[in-house]
């Protein structure tokens, strides 16, 4: 029942997408994103990136070229690039290896260019 001492609010719908956008999406809700297709991630790597918001950005920047499935960019964001720029005292926003980097890398191990064990030797 409406308060009688309270004029009603009136929102436009501009007001309202630009709240929705302002939002960030509550982390079950990424998870169930991320579980699905064409994500298919396990549910371990779901709930990672959904708490990690600059790993989630990395992997969705990386995932939107389409250069690899889900778990493997998962894997070198999460498992390999994180501990590398960890390593050296950085987070990754500031590391210098940018998702097109991963992108270009990624796209050089799905042509054969390059296998993981030449990138060992720079490990």
């Amino acid at each position: 029942m409406p308060d009688a001492d309270l004029p009603p609010i009136e929102l436009s719908d501009e007001f309202i997408q630009k709240a929705r956008e302002s939002i960030p999406a509550l982390p079950d809700y990424l998870v169930s994103i991320l579980l699905a297709p064409p994500h298919n991630l396990k549910l371990d790597m779901a709930r990672r990136l959904a708490t990690q918001p600059e790993e989630l950005a990395f992997y969705s920047a990386v995932f939107e070229s389409g250069c690899a499935d889900g778990q493997s960019i998962f894997n070198w964001v999460a498992r390999r690039l994180v501990s590398l720029v960890k390593k050296e005292g950085l987070e990754l926003p500031e590391s210098p290896f940018t998702a097109q980097y991963l992108i270009d890398l990624l796209n050089l191990l799905r042509d054969n260019t390059i296998n993981c064990i030449y990138l060992m030797g720079f490990s």
